[in-house]
């Protein structure tokens, strides 16, 4: 097992939760738009989405992305299937779905699962990046860090303060290597954009709290 670092500037997704209308509530956090990416992302790179068993690999059709959630203090994996099909909107529903059935103790095993790929968020501010383990048999997961502020250069040379996501991918060589795992991660953040205006409605709150800490604190 090795890893690999990436960087994504999301500075232009934020904006999205820019709102300040204290009622307003977006439908869908940014750890959403991660499942959505990264599902979208295992359909151009499969060798990521398999298992190995029995002592061969096996790609995996369906694409069921987990992601960790802090519930209450307790850190639980939950599982989004057909993750691909789904829109962060349609993902943010189901994952405070499974949520509140976790917090009534009638979640189903196949909830938290594991599903075919992970993705394990950590929220605290002084997370740049993480290394995660991989799940038993999987090919990869990817860590995600707090939201940092950075600053960068513009053509121009002034200083602007971005907004910057940490991205680490721990992967199995015996499914691929590092070039792949590159691709993978450069495509994941590249399509970290504000792309999502249309979805974007006013809900009511919640009080399952599964927002990514840092990211849009108005939306809470």
């Amino acid at each position: 097992t090795t890893h690999m670092t990436a960087e994504a500037d999301i500075t232009d997704l934020l904006a999205l939760w820019k709102n300040d209308d204290p009622s307003f509530s977006p439908a869908f956090t940014l750890t959403d738009i991660l499942v959505h990416v990264v599902a979208r992302a295992l359909q151009e790179f499969p060798k990521l989405n398999a298992s190995f068993i029995s002592g061969f690999i096996e790609e995996f059709e369906e694409i069921d992305v987990s992601v960790t959630s802090d519930l209450l203090g307790e850190l639980y994996l939950i599982t989004v299937f057909d993750a691909e099909k789904l829109l962060p909107s349609e993902i943010g529903a189901e994952r405070q779905r499974i949520a509140r059935e976790i917090l009534s103790g009638n979640n189903t095993t196949r909830d938290v699962s594991g599903g075919t790929f992970a993705i394990s968020v950590l929220e605290q501010p002084a997370i740049i990046n993480q290394v995660p383990i991989i799940f038993p048999g999987h090919a990869g997961i990817l860590g995600v860090g707090a939201v940092q502020d950075k600053y960068r250069r513009s053509e121009n040379g002034d200083q602007l303060n971005r907004k910057v996501l940490g991205l680490t991918l721990s992967y199995d060589h015996r499914f691929i290597n590092g070039l792949y795992a590159a691709r993978f991660l450069q495509h994941v953040s590249e399509n970290l954009l504000p792309s999502y205006e249309t979805n974007m409605s006013n809900h009511s709150k919640t009080t399952v709290d599964l927002d990514f800490a840092g990211a849009h604190d108005s939306t809470r």
